[in-house]
């Protein structure tokens, strides 16, 4: 029950944020500060860019891992031909959730021996991405990722998600809209 009631507080601080701007890059950049830490140790956001994906923001709850995290986003924005992640996530419109991300799991979704390390510095336990939908389109997804061993997220958290993805869709669709 405590943790439903933290989950509705984040959803209705996030709505109430998300309606607040029509700049929706600063919206999703800062839902971190709701998300980040009491829900996630870390945050990614990407949206669609032509035939690309542009990460628009990551934002860990460590300050030390600020390197890594400008790492991530300046350098490993993810490729539509990925089969995990975020391009699995536009590709088909359905969150997913990685319980666990094994070693495996994370050397088959990185692209080189710097994106394992900056993924493996970030600290990768357990993730889910849900993708942003609206009018018909998806033009990106949400990443909340948990670097605790202790903390992993199961199929309530990955339902937070995805309302939390829902309402940030309809908030960017909105500004785009009125663009």
């Amino acid at each position: 029950a405590e943790a439903a009631g933290v989950r509705l507080s984040v959803l209705a601080a996030a709505s109430q944020r998300l309606a607040g701007s029509l700049d929706y890059e600063s919206t999703l950049s800062k839902l971190a500060t709701l998300l980040v830490p009491r829900f996630a140790d870390w945050y990614a956001v990407d949206v669609v860019d032509g035939n690309s994906f542009r990460r628009i923001a990551v934002v860990h709850r460590d300050p030390s891992k600020n390197e890594w995290a400008e790492k991530s986003m300046q350098l490993f924005a993810p490729q539509q031909d990925e089969l995990e992640g975020t391009a699995r996530v536009v590709r088909t419109r359905e969150a997913v959730l990685y319980r666990t991300v094994s070693e495996e799991l994370l050397v088959a979704s990185t692209l080189s021996e710097e994106h394992h390390r900056v993924l493996r510095e970030l600290g990768m336990e357990s993730a889910m991405c849900v993708p942003l939908t609206a009018g018909g389109r998806t033009f990106g997804a949400l990443m909340l990722v948990s670097a605790d061993p202790n903390r992993l997220f199961d199929e309530d958290d990955l339902d937070f998600a995805k309302h939390l993805g829902r309402r940030a869709a309809v908030a960017v669709d909105n500004a785009r809209l009125y663009r």
